[in-house]
């Protein structure tokens, strides 16, 4: 049984991975599938005995990762706090199955054997990405453009960092203290070195502090172990050790200074650190529309702060972010801060106090428990060394693996937000578990703890299987939309998006994917009663998908240009000062406005708003404004709110 459930989990992670980390719900549900076909199917091993896993560990987990989902479930907007419950449900599963039945060190060995497969496919992918620069993806995906920094399956390069940062610390603890033979410990020594690697040409600051910080405490546990087993050899540990170290960071350094782009990335690493603590105690609003040459993350975490005073105690609920990002943005930042860059200060301000120190109380106890079991193994599994076998216990390496993977995660989750990508997530599910984990000879035995969590998994396990069955086809065509409109293949986006509302009609952008086409059909149309039926069709759409989500500013203003064809102007005029109110200081949403203004002959506010688009935002309005609006005729003499 602990085969299968391995198989499956281990399924589940690769599959995640291989579909951009499961950013969109659509391509994180089919891996939750499989761990709930695993939860299910460990209903099977209910009776069987085990060791018994850490209480205080099992408690503390059920008890947070029940308020979140509680707070999650009472978020404002339906469908953005969706993907924070899933991700949470399959976590808990995931942890639960590693927790309560995989406990022995093979199952756990052969899932990351499976995990640092993937991790070197993913060093290739990346190294390929970083020698041509073209954004290419694997399975026909697009990223963004990211130049010569390195992604790996996922679409950004922060998210792969963070990644392989995780699964070198294991390569490497599997490496040094397993049981394993001397040829598979080379194999997994090189697979850390790629681990490495990857992170070196991804281009993360934050994943280069974050490593750092995982390689010294996985240097310090080490010496530990050494010292408490074998004292005479730890001079000698510490000789070779600082130099193979030293030989490394010096010699990775200088391949990194031959790249001009890791050459700025390490540069930017020494020169922005230097301001944040000036920055952080400021407001951000007089640092110039113009961003400086520090790091812009600073302006998502003091919008963060402003969003957690919103609600301090209970928070917003999940998802959120997405809305108090935008409503509290600096100038600084134009993109659209969905994530804050920071797990700590996204939770923070989503899930309130509350949810801060359920956190607290869930690193605690788990770090707790992994350390005395670290002392624990030192103390009873460890007899005398051959120079050759360093350890008789695989539960030492995958200890000291966990500690060094944890240890650099809460490094890089201050600067990040990789627990928000669910691969990511899930592996450290399994991390904790570790943690959480009792020795493998321990005896026997189940407690009230445990038996609560096994008889919850296959529950979990049924629940997974309905919000998939229920959720999935929809989700499904409607990414199948949202690529047709990509393509500009308007008349096929339309019809999936149909055949994807006839299935689920509750995601908002559904709705806006098929504005969005029948809009655009409308600008091609030829023939006025073709282009007011196409506006009138998008504005209904729109009008759908505000009824789930009312302040998304991206539906306003594209409902507002079609109420321009519609020369329903003073309706339109509302939209684009609702978009403004609720995200002032972003600059294309000013640009838009005066776009309008032109058209309706208000000259004079129409400067007045583009000039504030250009103090904003530093990109090229022209594509936005077009000049010919500046003889069109004066404004109609509507009723402010008068419909058509």
């Amino acid at each position: 049984m602990n085969a299968l459930l391995t198989g499956l989990l281990a399924a589940s992670i690769v599959l995640i991975q291989c579909l951009t980390g499961g950013t969109r719900l659509v391509f994180a549900l089919p891996a939750y599938g499989l761990i709930a076909l695993a939860a299910l199917l460990s209903a099977g091993s209910f009776r069987r005995g085990s060791a018994q896993p850490s209480g205080s560990c099992l408690i503390v987990t059920a008890v947070f990762f029940a308020y979140i989902l509680a707070r999650a479930a009472l978020s404002p907007w339906d469908y953005l706090w969706w993907q924070d419950f899933h991700q949470v449900l399959a976590c808990l599963m995931i942890y639960g199955l590693y927790a309560c039945y995989a406990q022995a060190p093979a199952p756990r060995l052969w899932l990351f054997g499976v995990l640092l497969i993937l991790a070197a496919a993913e060093f290739f992918i990346g190294l390929r990405q970083f020698r041509y620069g073209d954004n290419w993806m694997p399975f026909g995906f697009i990223r963004a453009d990211s130049g010569l920094r390195a992604s790996g399956t996922l679409i950004s390069s922060i998210h792969y960092g963070g990644f392989l940062e995780a699964l070198g610390a294991f390569a490497l603890a599997l490496t040094c203290w397993s049981r394993w033979p001397g040829w598979i410990r080379f194999l997994s020594g090189y697979a850390a070195l790629l681990c490495y690697s990857g992170v070196a040409i991804s281009g993360s600051r934050g994943a280069y502090v974050s490593t750092l910080v995982g390689l010294a405490v996985f240097a310090a546990l080490s010496l530990m172990a050494v010292h408490r087993t074998r004292p005479e050899r730890l001079r000698r540990v510490i000789s070779i050790g600082a130099i193979i170290g030293g030989i490394v960071i010096i010699g990775g350094v200088a391949l990194m200074l031959r790249s001009p782009l890791l050459q700025q990335r390490l540069a930017a690493l020494a020169q922005q650190d230097i301001r944040i603590m000036s920055l952080l105690l400021s407001d951000g609003t007089r640092e110039g529309a113009i961003k400086p040459s520090t790091d812009v993350r600073i302006y998502n975490w003091q919008a963060a702060l402003d969003h957690f005073r919103v609600s301090p105690v209970f928070g917003t609920g999940a998802g959120t972010h997405l809305y108090y990002g935008r409503l509290f943005r600096r100038p600084q930042i134009q993109s659209d801060p969905i994530h804050a860059h920071s797990d700590y200060l996204e939770l923070l301000a989503e899930y309130g106090i509350v949810g801060a120190l359920g956190m607290a109380a869930f690193l605690v106890v788990h770090l707790r428990h992994g350390l005395r079991r670290f002392s624990q193994i030192l103390s009873t599994e460890l007899g005398d060394l051959d120079p050759y076998q360093p350890a008789r216990s695989d539960d030492l390496a995958l200890v000291i693996g966990a500690l060094s993977a944890v240890a650099a995660y809460l490094a890089h989750s201050v600067v990040d937000f990789n627990l928000h990508i669910p691969g990511n997530a899930l592996t450290f599910a399994v991390v904790f578990a570790i943690l959480a984990s009792p020795r493998a000879d321990a005896a026997p035995s189940t407690t009230r703890s445990e038996t609560i969590w096994r008889l919850a998994l296959p529950a979990l396990g049924i629940w997974m299987t309905i919000a998939i069955a229920r959720t999935f086809p929809g989700e499904y065509w409607c990414e199948k939309a949202r690529v047709a409109l990509r393509n500009h293949r308007l008349t096929a986006a339309i019809e999936l998006a149909q055949h994807a509302l006839r299935l689920d009609q509750r995601n908002p952008e559904l709705w806006f994917h098929l504005g969005e086409a029948q809009r655009a059909l409308g600008l091609a149309a030829p023939l006025p009663p073709e282009r007011r039926s196409r506006f009138t069709d998008a504005v209904a759409a729109y009008d759908r998908s505000l009824a789930i989500f009312p302040l998304d500013e991206h539906v306003l203003v594209r409902r507002s240009q079609a109420l321009d064809e519609l020369s329903r102007f003073a309706e339109a005029k509302a939209g684009y000062r609702k978009a403004i109110e609720h995200d002032p200081n972003l600059g294309v949403l000013h640009a838009y406005y005066a776009q309008h203004l032109f058209r309706v002959g208000r000259h004079e506010e129409a400067h007045a708003e583009f000039a504030e688009a250009r103090r904003l935002g530093s990109q090229d309005l022209r594509t936005i404004v077009d000049q010919s609006f500046i003889d069109a005729p004066v404004e109609p003499a509507l009723p402010e709110a008068s419909p058509q």
